[in-house]
């Protein structure tokens, strides 16, 4: 994106957002994972409660490295050594060596030995079994089903209306079933009918050149040229309905002049006037 508000911004297919997760409780995290060939997601229990922890495989390969005593000035180091240098707990350290010497590593190799068949080794080792295919956090899960079903169904003297995950995941942990949250909505989901609709009906495509979405979203602080100070950019959004097509006017404001001007803009782009524009966010239409 270059040059000042006002400029036409195209759309190219193809680019994917990727939405990451932080912390969801003091005791527990949840991390997307972006590769599988980078990290991979091993699930802890501690005393406060469940979690998952994002395990890199550079981890594991600089632990083992540091016991192989591949690092200057440390031949042959302690766990207590490696674990202060490696970043991570001793008993971490432990586990990983343990695994490694599983799958056959032993002292007396070299940096060669660290292949990835043996970091693979060494994670299906430290990961956690899970013989039906669900982690720890699942199988908490299993014995409450029936009370989950209920609770996101509503209709009873109890809770009349469904209730939402957040309130069923407070409710649980008063139990004593404390789980991360995001597994208990794939739970829900999967097992007690949260978010089961009915069949759903399609809607009949307008045709081409009738309806267009508009909407406003923030971009950002950038330099505007005119002033030489650091401004919000606000993009107006128009999608056509039927094609799909988008155009984009830029602007510092969302006044009824910046609309006014998008909108001339974006006639003159897509080579004719909309006769139903749809506020997206708002359902609602004007027709002009």
């Amino acid at each position: 994106m270059k040059g000042p508000p006002g400029l036409i911004v195209c759309h190219r297919d193809g680019t994917t957002w990727i939405a990451s997760y932080g912390t969801t409780g003091a005791s527990r995290w949840w991390s997307f994972i972006l590769s599988v060939d980078s990290a991979v997601t091993m699930f802890t229990e501690g005393a406060d409660g469940m979690g998952y922890r994002e395990v890199a495989v550079e981890e594991i390969r600089e632990v083992l490295r540091l016991w192989l005593g591949l690092a200057v000035g440390l031949p042959a180091p302690g766990l207590r050594t490696i674990a202060a240098r490696a970043g991570v707990d001793r008993k971490t350290v432990r586990r990983y060596i343990a695994a490694a010497q599983a799958a056959g590593l032993t002292r007396d190799v070299g940096a060669s030995a660290l292949t990835d068949e043996l970091l693979g080794a060494v994670v299906a080792g430290v990961r956690p079994a899970r013989p039906k295919g669900h982690g720890q956090a699942w199988e908490a899960l299993v014995p409450f089903s029936e009370q989950i079903t209920q609770w996101v169904r509503g209709g009873t003297p109890e809770n009349p209306e469904p209730l939402t995950v957040t309130k069923i995941h407070i409710l649980l942990a008063r139990q004593g079933c404390v789980v991360p949250y995001r597994t208990l909505v794939r739970f829900a989901t999967e097992c007690c009918g949260y978010r089961r609709t009915t069949t759903t009906v399609r809607v009949a495509d307008g045709d081409p050149g009738v309806e267009c979405q508009i909407d406003f979203g923030y971009l950002g602080m950038l330099d505007d040229a005119a002033t030489g100070k650091r401004r919000k950019v606000f993009a107006l959004v128009f999608t056509a309905v039927y094609s799909r097509h988008t155009f984009v006017w830029l602007s510092h404001t969302q006044t009824l002049s910046t609309i006014l001007e998008g909108c001339s803009a974006a006639w003159e782009f897509f080579g004719g006037v909309f006769a139903v524009i749809i506020r997206a966010c708002q359902d609602v239409c004007v027709r002009t």
